[in-house]
């Protein structure tokens, strides 16, 4: 029996090769161990294919990770913890190797190579079909439908059974690559990229397939009661920070208030009205024309924004602003971005209004620390109680699919496109905590990836419209994510 203590995630790290999937089904041919490797903290297994490894990280949490030999892990800023001390055992019979924790029995078919996971009374979990890390990832599974979570997508399922759930950053759809099970346990898979889960019948009822990455790399979470399984989530992702009692109370907020007056107006009449609010929020468009990402309000709209602030402050109402991570071009704070070379070189056209703009990379530490220095001192100086972060999957001139051709700070963007807004966000979390320790961070996005939750953020449904069908889909959606 082995307690191993591990090193910190940040080394397993790893920029991958870029890699698509190529195919839409499991991938023929099989795979067989070959031999067993030394690792005190994991049970490696050598197959024909590349190297398997099943490492503990808690008695109910262990990480999967396939591909070639030296492979560590995907591009993985989701997962924040590090492998515990794990008292584990690793056993051999004629056809498998078995590794056991106090609460889980891995098993891996010496015929296959495949994974399978059970409970300590043996009952079976979940059982891997075909992978294959050669052509972005794909893994099958079968035994795991139905399946919940996944984000949050506008499609009515609660259910996904029967349904291919595509998971890509837009407007409206959240990606996820989180889902858990009524069986009693959860599956985070660690990979960025534009993901497909396929959710179907049969021999492997249950497909996920990245476009990226070199290899297979995931968390299998035991419950077995979903509260344990989301715990188990939490423990690799991140808590989620207390958020300030006026968060839960009445919001008041439309596209858009255009003048420091109007804005203002709204928790008077409340007050007038004796009808109880809490905040009150002001839209994107405070700004000049051609001044989107300046951060600055138009002093013919806004003579005073720190007197407005303090206004609706002495109503005992509070206020957050929305910004964005796109920036009109000629921009002062484009400027200081591209400085720093961070800041994508391509313009892309506005949805609207009319005209260009550029975005800036996340992914760049110095990039998410420019950032947030702008907005603070141009907009938190004012007093303003928290952060209205919009269009953060980012959508590209309206669309999704451009940040896969961009080159990001932490590699190729088709391989780290889905995790922008988790990024996004914890560079405005950790400036709010440090430069305003007076107030609890509050986050308001429109997209979200795995671990989101530690930065302080709530996430909407995006730019819906109203109608009785879209109020009935926002019920599983919210449910799922």
């Amino acid at each position: 029996m082995r307690s191993p203590v591990r090193n910190p995630l940040s080394w397993r790290l790893l920029l991958p090769v870029v890699g698509m999937v190529l195919a839409l089904s499991p991938v023929a041919g099989a795979d067989t161990v070959v031999g067993k490797l030394e690792d005190a903290g994991a049970l490696a297994l050598r197959t024909e294919r590349g190297v398997l490894t099943i490492e503990p990280w808690l008695d109910g949490i262990i990480q999967v990770r396939f591909g070639t030999p030296g492979y560590r892990g995907n591009y993985n800023p989701a997962v924040i913890s590090h492998p515990g001390t794990v008292a584990f055992q690793v056993g051999e019979t004629a056809d498998a190797y078995v590794l056991t924790t106090a609460r889980l029995h891995v098993r891996v078919a010496k015929a296959t190579a495949a994974v399978t996971f059970l409970d300590a009374k043996d009952h079976v979990l979940l059982e891997e079909g075909e992978r294959d890390a050669g052509v972005g990832a794909t893994q099958w599974f079968k035994t795991a439908t139905p399946v919940y979570g996944l984000g949050q997508h506008q499609n009515g399922l609660l259910d996904y059974a029967g349904h291919t759930i595509h998971l890509q950053q837009a407007n409206t759809d959240v990606g996820i690559p989180m889902f858990v099970s009524p069986k009693g346990f959860g599956l985070l898979w660690n990979n960025a990229s534009v993901t497909d889960v396929d959710v179907a019948t049969g021999a492997s009822p249950l497909g996920i397939r990245s476009e990226a990455g070199p290899g297979i790399d995931y968390h299998f979470i035991l419950g077995p009661q979903l509260d344990g399984v989301i715990a188990g989530y939490r423990a690799l992702t991140g808590d989620v920070p207390l958020m300030a009692r006026w968060t839960w109370g009445m919001w008041q907020s439309k596209e858009h208030y255009s003048t420091q007056d109007e804005l203002v107006a709204i928790p008077r009449r409340y007050r007038d009205m004796g009808v109880p609010i809490d905040a009150v929020v002001q839209d994107w468009q405070y700004w000049e024309a051609g001044q989107w990402g300046s951060h600055r309000f138009d002093a013919a709209r806004y003579p005073d924004p720190k007197a407005m602030v303090g206004a609706i402050h002495d109503l005992h109402v509070h206020t957050i602003i929305s910004v964005w991570p796109r920036f009109d071009l000629g921009t002062a704070n484009l400027a200081e971005l591209d400085q720093a070379g961070a800041a994508f070189p391509d313009a892309f056209n506005n949805v609207y209004p009319v005209g260009f703009g550029r975005w800036y990379d996340a992914w760049s530490p110095k990039g998410r620390e420019i950032y947030w220095s702008q907005i603070m001192r141009n907009l938190g100086v004012l007093g303003f109680d928290g952060w209205w972060l919009d269009g953060d999957e980012a959508e590209l001139g309206g669309k999704t699919g451009e940040m896969r051709e961009q080159s990001t700070a932490a590699g190729p963007g088709i391989v780290v496109n889905n995790s922008f807004p988790l990024l996004h966000t914890g560079g405005v979390h950790d400036g709010m905590r440090r430069d305003q320790p007076g107030k609890r961070v509050f986050i308001l996005s429109r997209s979200a990836y795995a671990g989101q939750q530690r930065n302080g953020v709530i996430t909407w449904s995006g730019d819906t419209h109203a109608s009785w069908e879209t109020l009935a889909k926002q019920i599983p959606a919210a449910l799922n994510f």
